[in-house]
């Protein structure tokens, strides 16, 4: 084989291998899980949570209704077309003959109707304000579930930035704890320490690992809670970004309980059934 054959050779068999190792490596550069904020979170629930799209189907259904009923004050428009065949005459008043057997003959009716509401003593308008109180109810019911669907949300973030604190705090533990068995592990073998001591500490490095494998076990559970409260299949695990809690002094109750009760949806719409009722 000539030189520049195998020149040629040795460099196709190269490119085979990069080409071969890139088309191996996962795109991205790694396994690293998705980045996910807090609002990215409550946009992602408003979006896809199926109890927030019932909610909104059910407000569409209701605004239909209220059109429906309102169509009573519009005209009504009918029509009809009737064929009949057969040896007797279906209209025979106006005809000499009477009821007499003919031949076989068609007949066909055609008529137009039309009707226009004056005066129900009230139902309509009943009905249509019915409706429209409904549709007022499945709106502040909708409202209600919007507000429970961001809490959830937010609880849930925040329950898995408090097991990843968790989880790094019992990792911390156990390598203390660690380094302190190794430390009275080596007194024991120089006799200062008795062997009582060391079982102690292995016994305390045990419950740390322990105390871990529950920790971590935690924050899986916490994801999992947290793609539920977005209403998603998704990842096992998101890197969050930590939050800036501010505790502020809240309001006095009375004033809390008096808008609590001007204000809640809930409560707003047990009175919009009420009124429907």
């Amino acid at each position: 084989m000539k030189p520049i054959h195998i020149i040629l050779l040795a460099a196709l068999v190269m490119a085979s291998v990069h080409s071969v190792a890139a088309w191996a490596q996962p795109p991205g550069g790694g396994n690293e899980p998705p980045r996910l904020t807090l609002e990215q979170a409550v946009r992602t629930a408003m979006e896809k949570h199926p109890l927030l799209q019932s909610s909104e189907f059910a407000v569409q259904s209701a605004e239909a209704r209220v059109k429906q009923a309102q169509s009573s004050y519009y005209p009504h428009v009918g029509g009809s077309a009737v064929q009949t065949n057969g040896a007797l005459r279906t209209n025979a008043l106006f005809r000499p003959s009477g009821t007499l057997i003919e031949p076989n003959q068609s007949d066909v009716n055609i008529g137009v109707t039309a009707s226009q509401l004056i005066y129900d003593f009230g139902q309509t308008k009943y009905r249509v304000e019915t409706q429209r109180s409904d549709r007022a109810r499945i709106e502040k019911e909708a409202v209600a579930r919007r507000a429970n669907v961001i809490l959830e949300v937010q609880r849930s973030y925040y329950s898995v930035l408090k097991r990843k604190r968790l989880v790094q705090i019992a990792d911390e533990t156990v390598r203390e704890r660690d380094t302190i068995k190794q430390q009275v592990d080596t007194l024991y073998r120089h006799q200062i320490k008795s062997k009582l001591d060391l079982g102690l500490v292995q016994v305390q490095l045990n419950d740390a690992e322990f105390a871990v494998i529950q920790a971590r076990n935690d924050l899986s559970s916490a994801f999992a809670e947290l793609n539920h409260a977005m209403g998603i299949e998704g990842v096992p695990s998101y890197q969050l970004e930590d939050v800036s809690v501010e505790v502020t002094r809240p309001d006095l109750l009375e004033s809390l309980l008096a808008d609590a009760q001007s204000q809640r949806p809930e409560l707003l719409a047990l009175k919009e059934r009420v009124r429907t009722a």
